[in-house]
């Protein structure tokens, strides 16, 4: 159930956005083997997606279905950085936060360098969402799936615009 509801969120709409992976689809390809966790998503073909169906046959992924889903995988290769961060579920980590340590960070790889010193920094994050954070990024398992996401082509950085950059508001905030 646990690794079923991280792939839930991962593919939710607030995350990577990924259509007609609901929460029965996501079942069938955990029950049926073809994934194991999120990254596995992205390794999927065609030829694994067709026909595929659960044991009453109720449920199953025809031609369409497949392309559709395979389609909307591929999509979300586009999605922005901090949806990425907010995606890969880090405990008390949501979609704001996320936000917050994308444009403070801008990378994941800074994010998994920073000691819990250098994460109380930004805006919103407290011990307890810098604890969980460090340790998140220490965990071996997390590293390489992230490694997997970043190998498809996942965005692990924020994209800088050149409108906007250096201007008199940067940094600000206006209430």
């Amino acid at each position: 159930p646990q690794i079923k509801g991280r792939i839930e969120h991962f593919s939710s709409r607030k995350a990577m956005d990924i259509e007609s992976l609901g929460e029965q689809n996501v079942s069938l390809l955990v029950d049926k083997g073809l994934i194991k966790n999120y990254a596995d998503l992205y390794a999927l073909r065609y030829e694994d997606l067709h026909g595929l169906s659960d044991a009453s046959g109720s449920r199953s992924f025809q031609k369409r279905s497949a392309e559709r889903l395979l389609e909307a995988i591929e999509r979300s290769k586009r999605i922005p950085f901090e949806k990425v961060l907010f995606a890969i579920g880090i405990r008390y980590v949501g979609d704001t936060t996320a936000k917050k340590l994308a444009r403070y960070f801008g990378s994941l790889d800074a994010i998994a360098a920073a000691s819990k010193e250098d994460l109380v920094k930004a805006d919103e994050v407290g011990d307890k969402i810098a604890d969980s954070i460090v340790s998140f990024f220490a965990d071996a398992e997390h590293r390489r799936t992230l490694e997997r996401l970043q190998q498809y082509g996942l965005k692990m950085s924020v994209e800088r615009s050149s409108a906007g950059q250096n201007g008199v508001l940067d940094g600000k905030s206006f209430v």
